[in-house]
């Protein structure tokens, strides 16, 4: 297995595309260089990969001289994809954490917090095709976009609709309590619908047919929403285990059967950790840590393979888990036992970070030596 994998990889300079590694290919990971972008805006991916950037303006400033006033109330955001076909569409902001759901036919810009809405446009030319201001209270909604499909959670109704129009396909009441908590991420995996809600002061993950939006379980998970992980046959989340809710968090983390939402196992962990997204496999759990240690578990029985120490960045790859440590280097190891088998050395003194879509993982490197400052993208994958 080690023998297999190249343990270093020194980048090389090529013409204007800056950093650019030859391809690595082995028995287990390859990188290649994709393209340069733009660097200027937040990159957000579609579901093929093609890059759209945003920005946004803000009021000035009018207050007292400081040395740090903070960001201003957003007024504007532009979301643009580059490219010889490119577009740009700009609209009214209203809060500053703006996300972007895509796949070839449309792109949804969104403000992920204090949610004012979405505007949904053509993919292929940015024309505005219809948009959406939430009517809850607290404004918060949850959105998800999947196999051409846009599933909208509001005001107590989940909702399929045509991405293109608007036009439901089918509606489910699924009642919350209140309407003015953060809604986790939607999941949805193997024609299943996942979602968290508040129900009478308890967070409950719910399961829907994807096809018809009926309830096939739910499950009281304590007195805070988490995120969660999904896999083919499993779910694992956060669960909150206090009597009462002026009580310090008792957490654990549940493993769910995905069909039945009956439990797997149930192991208590480390309240911190519980800050972090999950991630899974069919085989394995992990808890990444950001300047904290990160935790990988086996999703059979819920044992633990390894913790490790505060490094900069972490993932979870099929697998392997990824991490990038503070020499600059990406480092590979067995997610089944938790052994580094390779290395990958990375430029240094430079900005490196994961993102991932859907089931590809790309790797961006920020060069902000030179002018214009641009993103190199590399995609890594699984070897064939």
């Amino acid at each position: 297995m080690v023998g297999g994998l190249i343990l270093a990889l020194l980048f090389a300079t090529q013409g204007k595309t800056g950093h650019r590694p030859p391809d690595l290919n082995n028995a287990q990971l390859s990188i290649r260089y994709l393209r340069q972008e733009p660097y200027g805006g937040m990159p957000r991916y579609g579901s093929d990969t093609a890059p759209y950037l945003i920005t946004q303006t803000f009021e000035p400033y009018k207050g007292p001289p400081t040395n740090d006033p903070g960001d201003t109330k957003p007024l504007t955001f532009t979301l643009e994809k580059p490219g010889k076909d490119g577009w740009k569409y700009t609209g009214k902001s209203d809060d500053q954490t703006m996300e972007v759901l895509a796949d070839a036919n449309v792109a949804i810009a969104y403000q992920r917090w204090e949610h004012n809405g979405f505007t949904v446009l053509n993919a292929k030319t940015g024309t505005k095709m219809w948009s959406h201001k939430p009517t809850a209270r607290g404004k918060h909604v949850g959105i998800a976009l999947h196999d051409g499909v846009l599933y909208l959670w509001e005001k107590g109704l989940f909702t399929a609709l045509n991405p293109a129009t608007g036009t439901p396909i089918w509606s489910q009441p699924l009642e919350a309590d209140k309407e003015d908590f953060e809604v986790p991420p939607i999941r949805i995996k193997e024609g299943r619908i996942f979602i968290a809600l508040l129900v009478k002061d308890r967070a409950h993950l719910y399961c829907l047919d994807a096809r018809t939006g009926e309830k096939i379980w739910n499950r009281d998970v304590g007195f805070k929403i988490k995120d969660f992980a999904v896999t083919t046959k499993r779910v694992v989340t956060y669960q909150d285990i206090r009597k009462r809710e002026t009580q310090d968090p008792i957490m654990t983390m549940v493993c769910l059967d995905a069909g039945s939402g009956v439990q797997i196992w149930n192991i208590p962990v480390d309240r911190a950790a519980c800050l972090y997204e999950p991630e899974a496999t069919d085989d394995v759990v992990f808890l990444p840590g950001c300047r904290s240690p990160s935790f990988l578990y086996k999703l059979s029985d819920g044992s633990l393979i390894k913790k490790f120490d505060m490094i900069v960045s972490t993932t979870l790859f099929g697998p392997y888990v990824l991490e990038i440590d503070d020499s600059d280097g990406l480092r590979i190891i067995l997610a089944e036992t938790g052994e580094r088998i390779g290395r990958i050395q990375l430029a240094k003194d430079e900005i490196w970070e994961f993102h991932a879509v859907q089931d590809r993982l790309l790797i961006l490197y920020s060069k902000t030596s030179t002018w214009p400052h641009t993103n190199q993208v590399y995609e890594i994958s699984r070897s064939k």
